[in-house]
């Protein structure tokens, strides 16, 4: 970092590094130096304020926040911030207040998101599921926002919904190992057969995620595999020791 002098790209690099190898502290000072060598880079200015925000640094947040709606002000990149700066104080109203802001500015699947998930917590999920259906509508080729769709959709009990909404994302990334896993768990739900072969591709592209080797147990115990099942089950509680969902799959397998 010191002998990347101000070189804002190559600081920026140079902080991916420090983040990987757990060096916060360095990696935000070398966003620092990056903001400070070209104030017009905004990927350093915008990693800057979100590490100030993961390290609970939130009056320092602020000023960076602000520092950018002032160079910035018709961009969304301020009103995103800040919308984080709420979520990480519980104001979970004004984060959605912000985020709209962000979105109205220039509407993308990121801002999409985060309002959802900010009405989910503030109105409720059925008004929030209205949204991403507007959005998705207007957007029909937008995989990850349809994913989060599908997912509100089996949340709800809505499981055709859900599990042609995910037949389509997964048509558009079909090595998507989380869209195989939440297309196994739909498909379990209404007796389709064939949610032991999706359950285990996921799990072939993704072994170590407690919540896929969750999965496909959970299909295995469904489908009468129950050693088999009790495996992949224990295998995912060793990963996961406080899920109690896990602790139900294995008890119900039992």
């Amino acid at each position: 970092s010191g002998l990347a002098g101000y070189d804002a790209r190559k600081l920026l690099e140079v902080a991916d590094l420090q983040r990987e190898a757990g060096d916060l502290e360095g990696a935000l000072w070398s966003l620092q130096k990056a903001a400070d060598g070209d104030p017009q880079f905004l990927p350093a200015r915008m990693q800057h304020a979100e590490m100030l925000i993961e390290l609970d640094r939130l009056v320092e947040a602020v000023a960076a926040v602000e520092s950018l709606a002032k160079d910035f002000p018709q961009a969304p990149y301020a009103d995103h911030l800040m919308g984080l700066v709420h979520l990480a104080r519980a104001e979970d109203q004004a984060a959605l207040e912000s985020f709209r802001a962000a979105f109205r500015k220039e509407p993308s699947s990121l801002l999409a998101t985060r309002v959802y998930q900010s009405m989910v917590a503030t109105e409720g999920l059925e008004p929030a599921v209205a949204f991403l259906e507007q959005w998705v509508a207007a957007n029909p080729d937008d995989g990850f926002v349809g994913q989060v769709l599908a997912q509100a959709y089996h949340q709800l009990g809505r499981t055709s919904q859900a599990v042609q909404l995910f037949e389509k994302t997964l048509a558009q990334s079909p090595d998507n190992p989380l869209l195989l896993n939440n297309l196994a768990l739909a498909y379990a739900e209404s007796g389709d057969e064939r949610a032991l072969d999706h359950a285990r591709r996921a799990y072939e592209l993704r072994p170590g995620a407690p919540e896929i080797a969750d999965t496909l147990g959970w299909v295995l115990v469904k489908q009468g595999e129950v050693l088999e099942g009790l495996r992949h089950l224990r295998d995912a509680q060793s990963r996961a020791a406080t899920d109690a969902g896990i602790s139900y799959h294995i008890a119900v397998a039992l």
